[in-house]
């Protein structure tokens, strides 16, 4: 299962993932990102990856697809969108929801705040229970009650839900 999130775009009859959560540019347009390098021969490129990697990655552009993935980018007018769309996941772990930081590898990352309201006795044994179905508490900087696990996607205790919505162009 891949899970999918985030902006998307139908542009030539494909869907293209929206830069920039859906916001246009200074020009008025939208960058759309692809992840198959066929696409460059449309009129997509590497000019985005290119000043996004030097930034912080010690190594060439090449390397940096080669480890991570590959992905160009092109600039659209609106006029070149049929539609647009929002995916939304949500997540249900053993009947709780959670937050969806992640996924690879055939695991889902899920995250969950303790409530900050309940007593002494009630928080250790929820802070007793995450541990025990494999969370771990995150550093202070999350918040110093927020715990994260990793589940597998054909764990049968898991649900995601995923939400579709129409964005005006």
């Amino acid at each position: 299962m891949k899970i999918k999130y985030g902006i998307f775009a139908i542009y030539h009859n494909e869907v293209y993932a929206v830069s920039n959560y859906g916001q246009k540019n200074a020009n008025g347009n939208y960058e759309i990102t692809s992840y198959d390098r066929e696409d460059l021969e449309i009129g997509f490129n590497t000019e985005h990856a290119k000043k996004f990697i030097i930034g912080f990655f010690n190594g060439t552009v090449e390397e940096y697809f080669n480890k991570y993935g590959f992905y160009c980018n092109k600039e659209i007018s609106p006029e070149e969108i049929s539609s647009m769309y929002e995916i939304k996941r949500h997540a249900f772990y053993k009947g709780e929801p959670y937050c969806i930081m992640g996924g690879r590898a055939g695991h889902i990352a899920l995250s969950k705040d303790i409530p900050f309201n309940l007593p002494s006795i009630e928080l250790e044994e929820w802070k007793k229970k995450m541990e025990n179905m494999g969370f771990r508490p995150l550093p202070d900087w999350h918040g110093p009650l927020n715990y994260i696990g990793s589940i597998p996607l054909d764990d049968p205790d898991l649900q995601i839900i995923e939400e579709r919505v129409d964005i005006p162009i």
